[in-house]
């Protein structure tokens, strides 16, 4: 039987990806100290991204100080041993570059997209911090109010944020993906400077991290500068990883929660397997047919047609 229309696109274009990644594969590194290191190199346009992944989120995190990980990820800008406050961002941004980072349950992650010809300025500016972050009692306090009033505006003071806070509540019962990733707001009043550099030195070490570094460079040259800066920074001990087993949930869960709002809101979740599980990509294609953007099944089905929901 002939191919489809379809079936020669899919080929054509699996076979330019194969012929596109031979020539120029993802290639990885390790130093000394154990930081990862994985290069693309993509000489299409004069620009580089580079990511810096730690392995650690809010499951690392205990009663007392929740959300810690996520001010640490506040006070990674504040200044290091080199660069002082606001530093990092006002030369990276002076160079047209752009900077930002996320915290999640998992990972903290920082991220820069810059013209190649800044890549050693931005190589040191990351390593810089990693290795000789500044934390004083000025910069906790600082970044505290921002992160107590994010907490206030995002969850407090939003009904969905303080749905999505019940349902992981009741959807985990023992691990600690229970608590919010912004922490409560009580953790994040009194946690402490000692707090802070207990948590920045057991995870913000180069063994903890992965440095991902894609764009127009020559491999060889970066990873010259990459250990460098990063080479001289000691590997820490390997951090502990959370053991706690989540029991299986054997019937449904509800939440009923009462607050002064516009309309109801709504929200279900479902247990999925855990990362590395070959069903969990069918579970992320079955949630974008669903549910991702105004084509999607349900918002033609609840928004358009039935009217049911906004």
């Amino acid at each position: 039987m002939p191919k489809s229309r379809t079936d020669n696109h899919s080929d054509t274009a699996a076979f330019l990806r194969d012929k596109f990644f031979e020539h120029n594969p993802v290639r990885s590194h390790r130093l000394s100290n154990g930081l990862k290191v994985l290069t693309y190199e993509n000489h299409s346009l004069p620009v580089v991204s580079m990511y810096t992944f730690y392995s650690v989120g809010s499951r690392n995190e205990r009663p007392g100080i929740t959300g810690i990980s996520h001010l640490l990820e506040h006070m990674m800008f504040n200044g290091s041993k080199k660069f002082g406050p606001k530093e990092f961002d006002r030369i990276l941004e002076s160079g047209g570059g752009h900077s930002n980072a996320y915290t999640s349950r998992d990972l903290t992650v920082y991220y820069e997209d810059f013209a190649s010809h800044l890549l050693e300025t931005v190589i040191e500016l990351d390593s810089d911090r990693m290795g000789w972050l500044s934390l004083s009692e000025e910069i906790l306090s600082s970044e505290s109010d921002v992160v107590k009033e994010e907490r206030r505006m995002r969850t407090d003071n939003s009904v969905y944020g303080r749905l999505e806070e019940e349902l992981y509540s009741a959807s985990f019962q023992c691990h600690p993906y229970r608590w919010p990733i912004i922490g409560w707001m009580s953790d994040i009043e009194n946690i402490s400077l000692s707090d802070c550099r207990e948590y920045y030195k057991k995870y913000y070490a180069p063994n903890n991290a992965i440095l991902v570094l894609a764009g127009d460079f020559q491999r060889d040259d970066a990873l010259k500068i990459i250990e460098k800066h990063y080479g001289n920074i000691p590997a820490g001990t390997a951090p502990d990883t959370p053991s706690t087993i989540e029991p299986p949930q054997n019937g449904e869960k509800r939440i009923k929660f009462k607050k002064k709002a516009e309309m109801d809101n709504f929200v279900v979740g479902y247990h999925a397997p855990a990362i590395g599980h070959k069903d969990l990509y069918v579970f992320d294609v079955i949630q974008t047919i669903l549910s991702d953007g105004e084509s999607s099944i349900l918002h033609n089905i609840m928004v358009r047609k039935k009217e049911m929901a906004a």
